[in-house]
């Protein structure tokens, strides 16, 4: 009686038995193969809309800085405040800076520094707009979905 090595049982494996994990994977690229398109599109889709697992929130955290080194009071004023200066002052952090964190909801802000009294341009902004005084109000974008 012949007996099968564990080599000549590797050998069989290797050159014609289908093996447990081949069988698998045909049977996936079967069951995929059956599922038309358009259904695998439409699974995908709602794969890949992550805002509806993770939405954006309603407000952020807007953190506001001036350097001003000069200044002995600093306000900022602005369409989130109704332009209302006196209800949003910057704390001093010591040599020069300032800053006041706003917690705002998504969308589009125009603002301004108030120093001693004096309108000043926040000069960190990357975009402003004229405003009707004949300066500059910076804009601040918040949230994405805007």
């Amino acid at each position: 009686m012949k007996s099968t090595t564990p080599a000549r049982q590797r050998k069989k494996r290797m050159t014609g038995s289908t093996s447990p994990a081949s069988t698998s994977k045909q049977k996936t690229k079967q069951v995929a193969a059956e599922v038309p398109v358009q259904e695998r599109q439409e699974r995908y889709k709602r794969v890949l809309l992550l805002p509806d697992y993770f939405p954006e929130p309603e407000t952020r955290k807007v953190l506001f800085e001036l350097f001003s080194p000069d200044a002995s009071e600093v306000f900022l004023a602005g369409t989130f405040n109704q332009w209302q200066a006196s209800l949003t002052p910057l704390r001093d952090r010591g040599n020069g800076r300032w800053f006041v964190e706003l917690e705002l909801k998504r969308g589009r802000y125009e603002y301004r520094f108030l120093v001693n009294g004096q309108w000043m341009d926040d000069p960190w902004s990357l975009a402003g707009v004229p405003n009707p005084f004949g300066g500059v109000n910076a804009v601040m974008q918040v949230g994405t979905g805007c």
